[in-house]
């Protein structure tokens, strides 16, 4: 399924804004085809959860900053994307109000479910409000690509050096 604005009833190119949030989110690729954060968002559950990793994840340069970005007052947000951006005061606002309605839906706190590390991010810091960072957690996901016509042997070796040079085991 792909999204598209005007499939969507966003006809105006003002309305279509949205579909660049969902994409920065991870929401949805370029192409604008659903992510796994949209997927598991979609358990209205652990909605909220979801869509607090997405978050901490598209900011993850504010939240290195402030790790309870969430819940900053408008002004010192203002002055972060402010320091890192060439914008007008207008856009200034758009960034921030957009940062705080995508917060106000979110939930940070500690009772949030862990998310897998399937999605889009590259790391997962833990949902928890005022957390000590000796705890966050790294996620890599490796992904190997090779033709169909690939001898056992050649997928045993990459595992070796995988272990190897990435798990630390020499005798791999």
């Amino acid at each position: 399924m792909w999204v598209k604005g005007r499939s969507l009833g966003y006809k105006s190119s003002n309305d279509r804004a949205i579909l660049q949030v969902l994409k920065f989110i991870g929401f949805v690729d370029a192409s604008g085809i659903p992510q796994d954060f949209w997927r598991q968002y979609r358990n209205k559950t652990g909605a909220p959860s979801v869509l607090a990793a997405a978050i901490r994840h598209a900011y993850s340069d504010l939240f290195a900053v402030y790790p309870d970005a969430y819940d900053k007052n408008p002004a010192t947000l203002r002055d972060y994307f402010s320091a890192r951006t060439d914008v007008g005061e207008r856009a200034l606002q758009g960034i921030v109000g957009t940062f705080k309605t995508l917060c106000e839906a979110a939930r940070f706190d500690s009772d949030a479910p862990p998310q897998s590390a399937t999605g889009p991010q590259d790391e997962t810091a833990p949902s928890t409000k005022g957390s000590d960072t000796s705890h966050m957690q790294i996620h890599f996901n490796i992904q190997v690509h090779l033709p169909g016509d690939v001898e056992a042997e050649q997928y045993d070796a990459i595992f070796r050096s995988i272990a190897k040079h990435l798990l630390g085991k020499a005798d791999a």
